[in-house]
């Protein structure tokens, strides 16, 4: 397992993130974190500009990465987003807290699929199998797969950023904790298998 990004917010600092022009993201105590002291709280200030923020790493153009953290949102009034994004392509791969759908967790290939109800103020661990040199991806939530082989929306040949957004101006919040994204790669540089990651998503 090889470590590309991590975030707890446990240092209380989102200086390593870059935060749109309409976005704001904070490190605060308040609202019950997943796992320690601190998470991360993310909103849309105004229209316009850009509601989204993002920390990047190393470019990933084959093999298998993992991306999973733990995430919920506080209003039925917003849309939110967490993105695994192509930086130079544009393309992601995603999952969305979507009020507009009957508030349910939904990914978008060009057209809006459900995965799941989900309910406000309860965090979930989401689970993002990628394999950009395809490119598809499987979607696990609460350690239970839910969609297996799911395309991107847009073109996606590497993926080297991780993208949160909020869609509706207001005290709308998504709440982010305790991200991780690694590759599965064995001593020797082969991938591990599938069946390996059991005890890892």
């Amino acid at each position: 397992m090889v470590s590309l990004l991590t975030d707890d917010f446990e240092d209380c600092s989102n200086a390593d993130w870059v935060i749109g022009n309409t976005a704001e993201f904070l490190c605060v105590s308040t609202d019950n974190p997943h796992g320690g002291t601190y998470h991360g709280r993310h909103r849309r200030t105004g229209g316009g500009g850009d509601p989204e923020s993002y920390k990047s790493f190393t470019r990933q153009t084959g093999g298998i990465v993992i991306v999973e953290c733990w995430g919920k949102w506080s209003s039925a009034s917003s849309n939110h987003s967490i993105h695994v994004l192509d930086s130079i392509n544009g393309g992601y791969f995603n999952v969305y807290f979507r009020v507009s759908s009957g508030n349910k967790l939904q990914y978008y290939d060009g057209a809006w699929h459900d995965i799941q109800t989900v309910n406000l103020n309860q965090y979930y661990k989401i689970g993002l199998v990628c394999r950009p040199s395809v490119p598809n991806f499987d979607i696990w939530v609460d350690n239970v797969e839910k969609v297996t082989q799911a395309s991107p929306y847009g073109t996606v040949t590497g993926i080297d950023r991780f993208r949160i957004g909020s869609w509706s101006t207001g005290n709308y919040y998504l709440f982010i904790d305790d991200i991780n994204v690694y590759t599965l790669v064995k001593s020797s540089g082969s991938i591990i298998p599938l069946m390996e990651r059991m005890d890892l998503i």
